[in-house]
């Protein structure tokens, strides 16, 4: 009877270290192990992430967060990378231009950016509004009062 309460701790200490240990040893095989996923979707991947962060570096801008100088040298770093990104996409496809990439690159981040609708802009800072807002993100105003 003595030995069941010693056993039962090391049985519960093995069961514990198993729950935690599993779900690492599984992390570090996954790391490990080279992906299998298509290039192609690693490379789209890629895209998307470029396009989301040109799109914050215009928001930065736009905020007044980012001079517009680094705002340009920036942008421009990431447009090179995005187009040797699509060169590489279009060539596993079989096409091959660079106008064509530099405006699928434009109109991809038309597309991310939600061009303004209808024109509307505040009275006082002329900020474009987002879909939804009755208020001004730059000046506080609200959209919509005759002055």
């Amino acid at each position: 009877m003595d030995y069941l309460i010693p056993l039962g701790c090391a049985a519960l200490l093995v069961g514990f270290a198993l729950y935690v240990g599993l779900p690492l040893l599984n992390a570090q095989l996954r790391v490990q192990m080279p992906s299998s996923g298509a290039p192609t979707q690693q490379l789209q991947e890629r895209k998307e992430q470029l396009y989301a962060t040109i799109k914050e570096l215009e928001l930065d801008r736009d905020l007044g967060k980012l001079h517009e100088e680094d705002y340009q040298k920036l942008r421009r770093d990431l447009e090179s990378q995005a187009l040797d990104l699509l060169q590489q996409l279009d060539q596993l496809n079989g096409h091959t231009h660079a106008e064509t990439l530099r405006t699928r690159i434009e109109e991809d981040i038309s597309k991310l950016r939600g061009q303004p609708n209808s024109g509307v802009q505040c009275s006082s800072c002329e900020a474009f509004p987002r879909p939804g807002d009755q208020f001004c993100s730059q000046c506080g105003a609200p959209f919509g009062e005759a002055e």
